[in-house]
């Protein structure tokens, strides 16, 4: 089974669509359970992302993708 990191790093390369910026179409919950995850270990993984320099997060919605190659690593 994917790790935690695996899916969410996939999920955001998918829901950019090749783009630097997304906007999240659901709540952080929706996309938390979409990915198997809770919306506490979604919080916690997107800020180790930041963390790390993957991505920033502007608000609630919005992400940008700082370092595609570092995410394609995660996959």
């Amino acid at each position: 089974l994917n790790s935690v990191e695996e899916r969410l790093a996939r999920a955001l390369l998918d829901v950019s669509g090749g783009g630097r910026e997304i906007v999240l179409p659901m709540s952080k919950g929706d996309f938390a359970s979409q990915l198997g995850m809770s919306q506490e270990t979604l919080s916690r993984k997107l800020s180790s992302f930041q963390e790390e320099g993957l991505i920033s997060l502007k608000g609630h919605k919005r992400i940008i993708i700082e370092n595609r190659e570092g995410l394609l690593k995660r996959t």
